[in-house]
């Protein structure tokens, strides 16, 4: 018999349900989502009743305060805040730091084997010069030699330049929202029966915890692959502490990948007609499903 995969979808059983998006912990893995899709398939759901965006604006940045606008004006319940920089002391993060140090041990074995083919071009150049000199139409051999050993001089000179951007500190944008969504979940624990959380911040699972033992809240959490999230949600950490205080807790706990729904949010490349119509499936009827696989 036949088994085929369910597609998923939310179970939220005709009660209020709060959409919370941590949007900058799934942009860095997911950042060919549609945004507008994204707001449309969560809406399809009648008892989602708001979906809140947590995003961070870096001001002197075009694209983050138009990033921000643009969601408002999808109709999300924008939550944002400035970001700050912080420096990143490279000396402090021990694999970063083997990192860079192979980097510049083989930025300096490039440019050490640059400058040994740059003299011996230099001597090749003159012991054709030697060789040749009764021949006419030299210049344009030693033309390209010296073409070759500028390339050579200015790959040099990039090298340099790049090894001494890498020797300036780093800084990135940091913008954390996890007292914000914390707080402002518990807040409005009474307008909501079931949670739906997409993040990949592990720091949740206390929160998560508290909604399903303490106010018998049904929560779903959707992470990234390979994120924080994934460990302490969804290979049992969380669910084993459910279980292991009563087995009908683990049954308010939903975890799954973001890319059960992907199909759903991402914008999809238009078809190309130029071949004419796919009809490679018409005369194949769907078989009867009796089974599914979760």
């Amino acid at each position: 018999m036949e088994t085929v995969k369910k597609q998923f979808s939310f179970e939220l059983y005709g009660k209020p349900t709060l959409v919370v998006i941590d949007w900058f912990s799934l942009y860095n893995r997911y950042n060919d989502i549609d945004l507008k899709l994204f707001f449309d398939y969560l809406k399809s759901y009648k008892d989602i009743y708001q979906i809140r965006f947590y995003q961070g604006t870096i001001k002197e940045k075009t694209w983050s305060v138009e990033l921000i606008k643009n969601v408002r004006d999808i109709g999300y319940e924008v939550i944002t805040k400035p970001s700050k920089y912080i420096k990143i002391d490279i000396k402090k993060e021990k694999h970063l730091q083997s990192v860079m140090d192979k980097l510049q041990s083989l930025l300096d074995n490039i440019s050490e084997k640059n400058s040994n083919i740059a003299n011996q071009i230099y001597t090749v150049r003159n012991k054709v010069k030697e060789k040749i000199s009764e021949i006419s139409e030299t210049d344009d051999i030693f033309a390209f030699i010296d073409e070759i050993d500028n390339d050579l001089k200015d790959l040099g000179i990039n090298i340099n330049t790049f090894k001494n951007e890498l020797e300036k500190p780093i800084r990135k944008p940091k913008c954390d929202f996890d007292a914000e969504i914390a707080k402002d979940v518990i807040l409005d624990i009474d307008k909501y029966q079931n949670l739906v959380l997409f993040s990949g911040d592990g720091d949740f699972a206390s929160t998560v915890e508290f909604l399903i033992i303490q106010k018998a809240k049904r929560v779903f959490v959707m992470y990234p692959r390979g994120s924080f999230g994934e460990i302490d949600y969804q290979n049992f950490n969380l669910i084993k502490r459910l279980e292991d205080k009563r087995r009908e807790y683990a049954k308010g706990l939903v975890c799954r990948p973001v890319d059960h729904i992907l199909q759903h949010i991402i914008k999809k490349e238009p078809a190309d007609c130029s071949a004419g119509p796919d009809t490679s499936n018409v005369a194949n009827p769907v078989s009867k499903v009796n089974n599914y696989e979760n």
